[in-house]
């Protein structure tokens, strides 16, 4: 589920991300799922790749704080995945959360990050990894509906929320 209100570059531009993290491994060795720092590395190497094909600046930071990159924040708070790129002298900022899938911790965290970082030229991009057995991805789906909405009426560039393709658990 995808929702981009912005120009067809930015949103070419969001289409490999997606395309980035969808070919960022979850499971390894099997069924074993892999931890959400394995994921943070494994995407900030892919991510580079599928941007590069757009020739544009950009930089991807990894478990940066907030208050290094936004003057007006003071938390301690550290971002998944921070993404700064430059397109036509506008700076845009894409921060990527990784979470399992738990309604719960992807909505509050979506609150926190929304809340400190400057929402006008900010993609947010909520990518769940599987959890247990008893994780209910629909919860998850209909609370990434309610991120979109909110995402619409404080004037997000986009929301992007991905769930894992098969919750299997940890078997």
């Amino acid at each position: 589920m995808a929702e981009v209100r912005c120009s067809c570059f930015l949103n070419d531009v969001i289409l490999s991300l997606r395309l980035a993290l969808q070919k960022t491994p979850i499971y390894f060795g099997g069924n074993k799922r892999s931890k959400g720092s394995d994921l943070v590395l494994a995407a900030e190497k892919k991510i580079p790749k599928y941007l590069s094909k757009h020739s544009l600046e950009f930089e991807v930071l990894s478990e940066q704080q907030i208050r290094l990159h936004f003057n007006d924040v003071t938390s301690q708070d550290r971002l998944d995945l921070f993404i700064k790129i430059s397109i036509n002298d506008t700076n845009w900022y894409v921060v990527i959360e990784f979470d399992s899938a738990r309604a719960d911790q992807v909505a509050k965290k979506f609150i926190s990050r929304v809340a400190q970082v400057p929402n006008n030229n900010l993609v947010y991009i909520a990518y769940c990894y599987p959890g247990t057995k008893s994780m209910n991805l629909s919860e998850v789906n209909k609370y990434f509906q309610y991120m979109e909405s909110i995402s619409k009426n404080l004037n997000l560039a986009g929301f992007v929320g991905m769930t894992p393709p098969k919750n299997r658990g940890d078997l």
